[in-house]
């Protein structure tokens, strides 16, 4: 009689495990975020921190600033330089000044008198000289004279229609360089100070802070970590015997401890390489050595904000 209740049980028993084992299987993963790293292209003193952890932002909001004194002295400079240079460059374009070309006129009009005087003394030493009164040395004297003074007189109408001239053009050419490379210098300067101050490219939730007020931060650290809407994937690893069942394309029910329901995803991506199984999810229900990764997104974006990066997933497969 005992031996016949054994036998009961154990068929009942071997019933159950048959039952199990045709039932659905299960792969294991994990929920990853594609986040947006912010960085600090050069180097400094975080002298503000405009966000924190857990905090909603839109694009555009400033996320940090780092000290930025010797950039700013830079801007200054280069906006100085290019000043300076525009400034020469108006003065070659307009000229002398009008206080410089009212002495040269005044100049002129000294030499105009001169040259009449000199002509006046000529004209007296030729009768003086037709009448024997003087020798012709004096004559030759005052000819020389008024030839004097009709070339100082050509020399200031020369000089005043030049001084109203612009620079030469190869000292306009040189000159325009010269504004030319100021700009630059200034648009350089512009773009190193800005890169002392973090913008948000993308509106997210702020996951993580790596840094404190007052902290130095090396050229190129990450100093926030931003997860955007929506940059939610589901990674799990299938073995070689599971993954005939599994195409690009085809959705997929992921469950999690503390999820409401199931949530779609449609796989995106399966490896064309396999890998030992990551510690991270390896247990007794995942002893497979060698699988092989697949990622999928969920079908809904709103899914994606029941899921949280580094939270353990399981995956419906049917036999």
């Amino acid at each position: 009689m005992n031996l016949r209740r054994l036998s009961s049980a154990l068929l009942v028993c071997m019933a159950l495990t048959s039952c199990s084992e045709t039932g659905p299987a299960q792969l294991t993963g994990y929920v990853e975020g594609e986040f947006v790293r912010v960085v600090a292209p050069f180097a400094g003193a975080l002298v503000k921190l405009h966000v924190r952890r857990g905090q909603h932002i839109e694009a555009g909001m400033p996320l940090f600033s780092l000290e930025d004194e010797n950039e700013a002295s830079a801007r200054k400079m280069a906006a100085e330089r290019l000043q300076s240079a525009q400034a020469h460059l108006d003065d070659l374009m307009k000229g002398k000044r009008s206080e410089e070309l009212d002495v040269t006129r005044s100049q002129l009009a000294q030499s105009v008198a001169m040259e009449k005087i000199s002509a006046t003394q000529l004209d007296t030493s030729r009768e003086l000289v037709a009448k024997g009164f003087v020798s012709r040395v004096q004559e030759e004297t005052a000819q020389a004279n008024n030839l004097r003074d009709r070339a100082r007189i050509a020399e200031l109408e020369h000089q005043l229609t030049a001084s109203q001239l612009g620079g030469r053009v190869d000292q306009l050419r040189i000159q325009k360089a010269e504004i030319a490379v100021a700009k630059a210098q200034l648009r350089q300067s512009d773009w190193q100070l800005r890169q002392k101050s973090g913008v948000a490219t993308r509106a997210g939730l702020v996951f993580d802070t790596l840094y404190s007020e007052g902290d130095w931060i090396a050229s190129g650290n990450q100093v926030i970590t931003i997860l955007p809407p929506g940059a939610i994937k589901v990674r799990f690893f299938a073995s070689t015997a599971a993954l005939a069942s599994l195409k690009v394309g085809q959705t997929v029910k992921v469950q999690c401890d503390g999820c409401a329901r199931e949530v779609d995803a449609r796989i995106n991506y399966i490896s064309p390489q396999a890998e030992y199984t990551p510690p991270v999810i390896y247990s007794k229900d995942s002893q497979a050595k060698l699988v092989f990764l697949v990622e999928a997104l969920p079908v809904d974006a709103r899914d994606g904000f029941t899921l949280h990066p580094g939270q353990p997933i399981r995956i419906g497969m049917p036999r």
